[in-house]
């Protein structure tokens, strides 16, 4: 069952970093969402530690006047790509 879940759980995630990527433009809550999701599929296992270069890009990116909250979330992902990185062999 917890298997089960964690595959359901992850073509969500696929599901939806599919409808971001394909947006035209996206905002700046959706590009952080949109690198929540690939580096939750990294992190998985299913994308390629190579993505990180691009989750990276987006993170570089982003605006300097974000609202606390988008402010928190940039910092927890660059958390979770420094540590990433440093895990690589």
């Amino acid at each position: 069952v917890q298997c089960r879940k964690r595959q359901q759980g992850l073509a969500r995630t696929r599901e939806r970093y599919e409808e971001l990527f394909h947006l035209p433009a996206r905002t700046s809550d959706q590009q952080l969402e949109f690198a929540e999701c690939c580096l939750s599929l990294v992190e998985a296992g299913t994308f390629h530690q190579r993505q990180l270069e691009h989750i990276r890009s987006i993170l570089k990116g982003m605006p300097p006047e974000l609202d606390p909250g988008a402010r928190e979330r940039l910092a927890s992902l660059w958390t979770r790509v420094r540590r990433l990185k440093e895990a690589a062999p």
